[in-house]
């Protein structure tokens, strides 16, 4: 049999894509990003150089402070700039960029590390959310699962979206008036796209060869130290391809990115199944709240007969207690996304659930509380307080969510209350709080039960960091003599390491926490 005439091969359809990690042609539905128009690509290597340059200069070497604030409003404005004239803004998402400013700032207002850190990822998550609402996505409306798709597709846009910008190498000698500049504008692209490139193997074969390092530093005669402009081109390089790759994907979104997809489920839980789940549940937690109450809320009175100290006793039941109210909560949170229908009874038994989850929590804080009165304020009571207040917070949305059969927006409500609690915690100020009630708590003897333990924990608040130096110095000649003794040492050391770290840092790690300290650590008398 004569064999059959080749046939050429058809070109993919258009739903499929080039998986820019893999480079291999996947069916991965419709494309996410379209084809980028030259001028737009040019725009974006330029922005994502600028960006990469105006981070390391910030960033490197620099303590966090304002710093944050001007790269989080340099981000947003890049995105403004590359944003497409056809992506519809939501009027809900109008809270996520004066949000991600709002949590930036605070970076420069408070010098709590805990803090520090927690704010930092805060603004940056926020600055993501705000990129992709400009971009057309729903963030707020969103569901979970469209919030974690969008997260991953962000995700790997920002580690391979650069990869994407070829059509800004292209048509730049179609240019009019383009002639001898036509053929000079191709070099100029090529050497923008290399830079970053560049700019990250130079630096990393300069830290591996001190020959290679001290040839290129001659020949660039930088008044930079050696371990210092490999780095700064490192984080230029790297800072400038993820910024690229975000703003590939804003620039190029297609509608496909902003649906709000649900996660499909090949099986989904029955409705009877998962109430006899949180029947079973709720008799536990309600035999256990009913049976126990007395050891529940115990006071002075169950610790004399269970003879357990103050810290036997909070610490047995506390962590405990909140554990249960977090697994209560995920329970809840799990089943309203795999349960088939929504019953009637079903609500109620996962509102029953909640409230049960109530006094459980109740007594976690009264734990916590009577723990305090005893011993005095930590930053780890502090932020468990916190943590504690905002699980009450999620039990009393998720009420309402349940009942209201508007669960979908469960996860959402927890992250907004999270925001809220958060923006409390920072203005204030887990450090000067615990500093100014141990304080008072010293000089106050009636604030201390018969059985607590009085005095002042010098040595612990002198490990706290700048937010605390203004009330330390304040209460100063106030303390003890052996408290002045062990707080005024610290205090010096303390002023001659912030003046130390004041000379050797610039303008970009400008921290009001650390400035207020500095400046009262100056005027102090010497002890």
């Amino acid at each position: 049999m004569a064999d059959e005439p080749t046939r050429p091969l058809s070109p993919p359809p258009s739903h499929w894509t080039v998986v820019p990690a893999a480079g291999k042609v996947a069916l991965n539905g419709p494309p996410l990003v379209r084809r980028l128009d030259a001028t737009v690509a040019r725009r974006i290597v330029a922005i994502a150089l600028l960006m990469g340059l105006l981070g390391q200069w910030l960033l490197v070497g620099q303590a966090a402070g304002i710093n944050v604030l001007l790269w989080t409003a340099a981000i947003l404005l890049s995105a403004l700039l590359v944003r497409p004239r056809d992506a519809t803004f939501d009027r809900l998402d109008a809270w996520l960029p004066p949000a991600a400013l709002v949590f930036a700032a605070l970076v420069a207002v408070r010098a709590d590390e805990t803090l520090l850190v927690f704010d930092t990822l805060t603004a940056l998550t926020m600055t993501a959310a705000s990129i992709a609402a400009l971009g057309g996505v729903a963030v707020t409306r969103r569901s979970l699962g469209g919030l974690l798709r969008t997260a991953v597709h962000g995700t790997s846009f920002a580690l391979g979206g650069s990869t994407q910008l070829r059509p800004a190498l292209e048509g730049v000698s179609e240019l009019p008036h383009a002639s001898a500049a036509g053929r000079v504008r191709p070099i100029v692209t090529g050497l923008l796209l290399a830079g970053p490139v560049v700019a990250v193997f130079v630096a990393l074969f300069a830290v591996a060869d001190g020959v290679f390092a001290s040839m290129l530093s001659r020949a660039l005669d930088w008044r930079l130290d050696l371990a210092d402009w490999p780095l700064r081109l490192m984080v230029w390089g790297l800072l400038a391809w993820v910024v690229a790759g975000v703003l590939v994907l804003l620039a190029g979104a297609t509608k496909e990115v902003a649906r709000d997809r649900p996660i499909s489920l090949t099986r989904r839980l029955g409705t009877t199944e998962a109430l006899t789940l949180l029947l079973a549940t709720d008799l536990v937690f309600g035999v256990f709240v009913a049976i126990q109450a007395a050891y529940l809320f115990g006071g002075i009175d169950t610790l004399a007969a269970s003879g357990m100290t103050y810290s036997e006793y909070a610490r047995q039941g506390f962590f405990e207690l909140v554990a249960v109210a977090v697994l209560a909560g995920g329970l809840v949170l799990a089943l309203e996304s795999i349960v088939r229908d929504r019953t009637h009874w079903y609500r109620i038994a996962a509102m029953g659930l909640l409230i049960l989850t109530a006094p459980i929590l109740a007594s976690a804080a009264y734990r916590l509380a009577l723990y305090q009165h005893a011993y005095g304020w930590t930053e780890l009571r502090f932020y468990v307080a916190a943590a504690i207040l905002w699980l009450g917070a999620c039990v009393a949305a998720g009420l309402v969510a349940v009942w209201r059969d508007q669960s979908r927006w469960l996860a959402n409500a927890a992250a907004i209350l999270g925001l809220v609690v958060a923006l409390g915690v920072n203005i204030v100020g887990p450090q000067a709080f615990v500093a100014w009630e141990n304080v008072a708590r010293a000089l106050d003897p009636s604030r201390v039960p018969a059985d607590g333990l009085s005095g002042l924990d010098a040595t612990y608040l002198i490990g706290l960091g700048d937010d605390a130096i203004p009330v330390l110095v304040a209460a100063y000649p106030r303390l003890s003599p052996d408290d002045r003794e062990i707080v005024g040492e610290a205090l010096l050391e303390r002023r001659a390491e912030s003046l130390r770290m004041d000379a050797a840092s610039g303008w970009p790690s400008w921290n009001l926490g650390r400035e207020r300290a500095l400046e009262v650590l100056r005027n102090a008398s010497p002890p």
